[in-house]
């Protein structure tokens, strides 16, 4: 079953002020599973994985009806301002509008000043949570019954609820008397009782006044809030969070999570742009060693080139030059195709210079020692081909030595 945190804000949005709470579990039956005095910073930190719901003070948020010509929704927000403008305190610039669901012809409208809205919503956002919804809590007093009133004190504060026409009320406790004294004279009818639940240990007999003749029926066991969230109220409450406030709108929290994926992309872009230089660079030095590979071979396969514009396409222009010239002896390729499987086999000899000439081939190798030679010397004239040795070098760490291949042995 789902669960959500109800919070009771006070005045001042601070997260270090011990507030009430109340844990209820959601399904087909609310219950409330617990509750408690804690400050906000310490709630976030035990039930951070939760949905989260504000509860303003009573006196913090003016309920309201009103009858709204329009059924588009946007028009009836813009038009809200405007009927209610004689009941609201202040600039209505300032003031954060919300509307509930029509119901016979009128709208339940929820009235709260915007910054102190504002100012709430970047406490939480601060501790990394985000409510869902945020009512008054005054919404969760029952509406009383056709003849009554009903009436809550909460500390310094009372909630008069009237159901005809149904408002909902709000004074200081210390002035009872005479708000519910005007309430009865501007009552369209006048109550046979009135309800009383709440902190009633303070409440004074009213003192004169029309109000002083209903009688009370006084509940002081009965805990309101928890009735009210046992019953499920909460989710007819008009949610505050509507417009530029809806959990989708832009928010501090949202914004944070964006700048940080922003800066996660921007590095890892630079991390791929820079990558990407590194590979550029080393295929670039790669590239530029095989070109010079490519000319070396060139030269060292065919001195008589001097001028070296296209590695690939000079040697192929002189092997094919090779393969027409007519002379004494076998074709060129033909040679060189009997040669070349003996020397795949050699690794520890390493060609270095490859010359044709009048049907004769010179080959250059380097090799590691004499033995190496001489042994490919005898592998190539097992092939019956003539082979001449023109020079042999040796070093400390290598033998150089020139061949000269001929289609037949010498005799």
């Amino acid at each position: 079953m789902p669960v959500t945190i109800y919070v009771k804000l006070s005045a001042d949005p601070n997260a270090d002020t011990p507030l009430q709470w109340w844990q209820v579990e959601s399904g087909s039956a609310c219950k409330v599973l617990n509750r408690g005095h804690s400050t906000l910073k310490d709630l976030v930190a035990d039930h951070r994985n939760t949905s989260w719901c504000g509860m303003c003070p009573a006196d913090r948020v003016l309920i309201t009806q009103v009858q709204l010509p329009t059924a588009n929704r946007r028009q009836r927000h813009q038009a809200a301002p405007y009927l209610l403008e004689d009941l609201v305190a202040g600039d209505l610039e300032r003031q954060h509008f919300a509307l509930g669901p029509a119901q016979d012809g009128t709208t339940p409208v929820a009235v709260v000043e915007e910054q102190w809205l504002r100012d709430w919503l970047e406490t939480f956002s601060d501790l990394g949570v985000r409510p869902t919804r945020m009512i008054s809590i005054a919404e969760l007093i029952p509406p009383p019954a056709d003849d009554e009133w009903r009436l809550w004190l909460d500390g310094a504060l009372a909630v008069l609820r009237t159901p005809a026409p149904p408002q909902t009320l709000v004074c200081p406790t210390e002035h009872l008397g005479v708000f519910l004294d005007q309430c009865w004279h501007r009552s369209a009818a006048t109550p046979v009782r009135i309800q009383v639940h709440g902190e009633t240990s303070n409440l004074a007999p009213f003192e004169g006044g029309s109000a002083a003749s209903a009688p009370l029926e006084v509940h002081p066991e009965e805990d309101l809030v928890v009735a009210g969230l046992s019953a499920g109220r909460s989710q007819s409450a008009v949610n505050l969070l509507q417009g530029r406030f809806a959990p989708t709108a832009s928010w501090r929290a949202y914004r944070t999570f964006i700048a940080s994926a922003a800066c996660i992309a921007a590095l890892c872009a630079g991390l791929y742009s820079a990558q990407l230089l590194v590979t550029e660079h080393q295929l670039s030095e790669q590239l530029s060693r095989i070109q010079q590979a490519q000319h070396q071979i060139l030269r060292a396969t065919f001195p008589e080139v001097q001028r070296v514009v296209s590695p690939r396409t000079q040697m192929r222009n002189q092997l094919a030059r090779l393969h027409n010239a007519q002379g004494q002896g076998m074709d060129f390729l033909l040679l060189g195709t009997q040669v070349a499987p003996v020397l795949d086999r050699f690794d520890e000899v390493e060609v270095q210079q490859l010359r044709y000439t009048g049907g004769q081939l010179e080959i250059g190798f380097r090799g590691r020692d004499l033995g190496g030679i001489e042994t490919l010397k005898r592998e190539i004239e097992a092939l019956g081909l003539g082979v001449e040795v023109l020079s042999v070098v040796s070093e400390a760490a290598h033998v150089d030595a020139r061949f000269r291949i001929t289609a037949e042995q010498a005799s």
